[in-house]
């Protein structure tokens, strides 16, 4: 869930007219925020083991897992950054490209040892 985070925490400090230096950092400091859930998970799962019995650890880590990534998935911010498509039978994607709009020098859109577009 750390590559969707980091796109949210951009778009809400753009939305929020927040200075590019602050979009620059936003995604280092929800990486360390990540990697700190990497360091401390496995100790409390472990603590929850060793204290109480590991199905209470496991059975906790699963519910906290589809809960928290529920309600991530579910969350109003999602629509910051998903993609608008359109009904239109000519519109396309944001970020499409067909290979007529592409340059002959891209190798997606020339033939091998050809510099003629397909």
């Amino acid at each position: 869930m750390g590559p969707p985070a980091r796109t949210r925490l951009v778009a809400l400090a753009r939305r929020a007219g927040a200075p590019e230096a602050t979009v620059g950092a936003a995604p280092s400091s929800e990486s360390t925020l990540d990697d700190m859930s990497f360091l401390l998970g496995p100790a409390l799962v472990g603590l929850t083991a060793v204290l109480a019995h590991p199905a209470y650890a496991m059975a906790g880590t699963a519910l906290l897992v589809a809960l928290c990534g529920t309600a991530f998935a579910l969350h109003p911010t999602a629509r910051l950054v998903a993609p608008a498509y359109r009904t239109s039978r000519r519109a396309r994607p944001p970020g499409h490209a067909s290979l007529r709009h592409l340059p002959a020098t891209s190798a997606a859109a020339a033939p091998s040892g050809s510099g003629r577009a397909r």
